[in-house]
């Protein structure tokens, strides 16, 4: 069984997941390959693609959107060319997808008439890509819908991923759900604990929800000076703001909010360091609008540690927050509902069993091992197909 990952971002995100796969995998009764972007010392790891990132040139007004649609361009469409070469050469009969351009879907369909493979997909975000505004044109619309559909097999991580698939067309047989596991996590150290301490994380964006976060902040510092003004929360902000407006308001925030003790720390964090983050929070929170359709690696990351989760019940979320058993869930937008759980907890402290009950998920559901005999038993059922001619008769 010959199984070929792609991988082409080099996101935090898309990178974990395969080589927490490969690295369960490798052991396994199947010649494994990943072309990739990143970088990893094993010989069946291939560094041969370009990573589709933004140049500072890229960023001029006028020339800039033509320089990046350009480059991307080239970057794409190499990367694809790479793909089929290693198909061909590699013998790969199954070839496992992180990232798909819909445009060269085509292209891919047209090769497996001359190399017989299947294509597996794991759509991390297909949701934002259906609502980009290019994909208004109903023309376009059905383009996209026509390339998904000729996928043989996706990997959804959640029932409500699994649900935007079919509500595009795709056959519910083509589905198999599995999940994702945390992947920035580290040892859990309570002694660096804040004991009143509120922790928003990731890159910082609208879709986050960081204005409505801000707004509860505000509404947080008022109701403290009324009923507990002996308790002054740390608010560490941490990630990579590039919307200047987002972070003039945080600054000001701070000079406003003068009961809570504010940190910015706008950069991009590394994987490997948030996870000081994490155990520093007593709170966690995630106030994400009805834009945010992903699935968070953040929230599955806090997971993994003792503090109270807050989080708005959008996109995938609902998945794997469960109301008062794994943590709290409040409407999107609702600033006032956010600022009054941060109120209770901060007050209570954390509820012990919502932090023992998602371990216990971590246990049994979202676990790399459990994932990679998942995703090695979906394999196994695509070769199965392949000896028993199930392909061509289809």
């Amino acid at each position: 069984m010959n199984i070929l990952l792609v991988e082409p971002t080099g996101r935090n995100s898309h990178y974990h997941y395969v080589r927490a796969l490969f690295d369960r995998l490798v052991k396994r009764e199947c010649e494994i390959l990943v072309l990739t972007s990143s970088e990893y010392n094993h010989p069946n790891y291939l560094n041969h693609l370009h990573r589709l990132t933004d140049r500072p040139l890229f960023q001029w007004p006028l020339i800039g959107p033509l320089l990046r649609a350009g480059d991307r361009l080239f970057k794409i469409s190499r990367n694809y060319i790479i793909v089929l070469l290693t198909i061909r050469q590699t013998h790969s009969r199954i070839v496992h997808f992180q990232v798909l351009h819909y445009l060269y879907l085509p292209l891919l369909w047209l090769a497996k008439t001359i190399v017989p493979f299947t294509i597996v997909y794991t759509p991390h975000n297909i949701g934002a890509h259906y609502r980009n505004k290019w994909l208004q044109n109903s023309l376009n619309a059905l383009l996209f819908k026509l390339c998904h559909r000729s996928i043989d097999f996706f990997v959804a991580h959640t029932s409500y991923h699994a649900k935007e698939l079919t509500d595009i067309g795709i056959a519910p047989e083509k589905i198999t759900i599995i999940r994702y596991a945390p992947h920035m996590t580290g040892p859990v150290d309570l002694s660096i604990r804040d004991r009143h301490s509120i922790l928003f994380a990731g890159s910082i964006r609208r879709n986050k929800g960081i204005e409505h976060f801000l707004q509860a902040l505000r509404l947080l510092d008022r109701s403290l000076k009324q009923e507990k003004p002996e308790i002054r929360p740390t608010i560490l902000i941490a990630g990579q703001s590039r919307d200047v407006i987002i972070a003039s308001d945080i600054e000001k925030l701070k000079l406003e909010c003068l009961g809570l003790k504010i940190i910015f720390e706008n950069r991009f964090i590394p994987a490997d360091q948030y996870h000081r983050h994490f155990n520093r929070a007593q709170i966690l929170v995630l106030p994400y609008t009805r834009d945010f359709k992903s699935l968070s690696a953040v929230l599955l990351d806090g997971y993994h540690y003792d503090n109270e989760i807050i989080a708005t019940d959008v996109g995938a979320n609902g998945d794997i927050i469960r109301q008062e058993s794994t943590g709290i869930l409040v409407e999107p937008g609702d600033a006032e509902a956010i600022a009054r759980q941060l109120l209770r907890v901060l007050k209570n402290g954390p509820d012990k069993a919502h932090s023992r009950n998602r371990r216990q998920a971590i246990e049994t559901i979202y676990n790399w091992d459990i994932i990679a005999d998942q995703t090695f038993s979906l394999y196994k059922k695509i070769a199965g197909r392949h000896k028993t001619g199930t392909d061509e008769e289809d």
